[in-house]
């Protein structure tokens, strides 16, 4: 009987794939929403697709906006250190005018006061003769030989 039945089964499992499966029924039913879903499913990816084309579109623009602002932020360096370094260049030929300026007067000043200290140190030279010989006379004299030559020197 075993071997009967096992044919049976058979028998019966052909003759249902025959008219279409035993899930013919459930595939008819089922196939509406796996198009559905399945249309979603592509639906979703185009969109997917499309943002990730608008994704890619706005990365190479900012990487652009990225390269224009290095250029233009070596432009900006290049002009400060430009104009600095003329800055630097000016304010370099003002102190060497100034300089010459304070040297120039510096030398004036020194030569004239030199002129002033070479007729002090004359005079210096004269009165200190005078002292000198005054007070040398002063020990060899007289009283009235020291008076007439006090007259004699205050007239003078």
């Amino acid at each position: 009987m075993r071997g009967s039945r096992s044919a049976h089964s058979r028998q019966q499992k052909r003759e249902v794939q025959s008219r279409g499966g035993a899930h013919s029924a459930f595939h008819s039913i089922s196939t509406q929403p796996l198009r559905e879903k399945k249309a979603k499913v592509i639906k979703n990816l185009k969109y997917l697709e499309d943002e990730n084309q608008r994704l890619t579109d706005f990365m190479k623009k900012l990487g652009v906006l990225v390269e224009k602002i290095k250029h233009k932020g070596a432009l900006i360096k290049h002009d400060i250190a430009s104009e600095c370094d003329n800055l630097v260049k000016i304010i370099e030929k003002k102190k060497r005018s100034m300089m010459y300026q304070v040297d120039k007067q510096q030398s004036a000043k020194v030569r004239e006061l030199e002129v002033q200290l070479t007729g002090c140190r004359r005079v210096f030279s004269s009165s200190h003769s005078v002292v000198v010989r005054t007070n040398r006379d002063l020990q060899h004299l007289s009283s009235q030989a020291f008076l007439n030559k006090g007259d004699i020197l205050i007239a003078e």
